[in-house]
């Protein structure tokens, strides 16, 4: 599985950047005259129009080699789409998508900072440290900002992981009565290509929690909601089969790229 290259410095792109979505929609008339549209689930794509200007011949070379290496438009990479939540159903904490340790007790639909009711109660009872994470095909070298909005009914102390599946480390952050987002910011030296995301729990703390969020950045961004989609594009090309290059100085090298993926139903 090849991942399309971090050559810049703390993250993927330069400014500025567009994110288009492109879907079908079928319209339907009925014989007394009423109209009916829907998008077609099945036919639909996300296109990211890159720049990257006044580049290092280091840098060029890399993503020279990886648009080679892809044969253009023929073969798939990994996109992480700078715009958007890597984690799926960053609200649902007991969903599927989220993987939790033994005895680990969520309830969700509690109050939140927003007036609302999508906050999650987290509790372990038990006498050791519980998880809950998401375990996601990414490499585990690039930088990330995990983020989470977190309170306490009495002042406890969690750990906000973002590691390699491989590494059990996280980093503990005071959790008082008061919403918080709290955020950390890592990048690890490991190879591996799954890292874990997500909230660890020392023995009996129960917190709230509300809207997890890890992004591409070393910072944090606005909140992005997900539920069934999210940033991690396992199936991407490039839109064109030539790339091609500016070159006004040493070490002064820029070119535009496309990147397509389909939405997936």
């Amino acid at each position: 599985m090849q991942f399309f290259p971090q050559i810049l410095p703390g993250g993927v792109l330069q400014y500025p950047v567009t994110r288009n979505v492109q879907q079908r929609v079928i319209e339907n008339i009925t014989p007394g005259g009423a109209m009916y549209r829907r998008v077609d689930g099945g036919l639909g794509f996300v296109r990211w129009d890159l720049a990257f200007d006044s580049i290092t011949s280091e840098q060029r070379d890399s993503l020279t080699t990886f648009f080679e290496d892809c044969r253009g438009t023929l073969r798939p990479f990994v996109f992480l789409d700078p715009f958007q939540n890597l984690v799926r159903r960053s609200e649902s904490f007991d969903h599927t998508a989220w993987e939790k340790e033994p005895a680990l007790v969520i309830a969700n639909g509690q109050a939140d900072l927003w007036a609302t009711s999508r906050a999650s109660r987290i509790s372990n009872a038990t006498g050791g440290s519980r998880s809950v994470a998401q375990r996601l095909t990414i490499p585990a070298w690039y930088p990330y900002c995990a983020s989470c909005w977190l309170r306490a009914d009495t002042e406890s102390i969690v750990e906000l992981v973002a590691h390699p599946s491989s590494s059990t480390g996280g980093i503990s952050l005071p959790v008082t009565t008061e919403w918080k987002r709290h955020s950390i910011v890592v990048r690890h030296q490991s190879g591996e290509t799954e890292l874990l995301a997500g909230l660890r729990l020392p023995a009996h703390t129960e917190i709230y929690a509300f809207g997890f969020q890890l992004e591409e950045f070393e910072a944090t961004s606005e909140y992005k909601r997900t539920e069934g989609e999210c940033g991690i594009h396992s199936n991407a090309r490039f839109r064109e089969d030539e790339l091609r290059w500016i070159t006004s100085g040493i070490q002064h090298h820029s070119t535009r790229i496309s990147v397509q993926a389909p939405i997936l139903p």
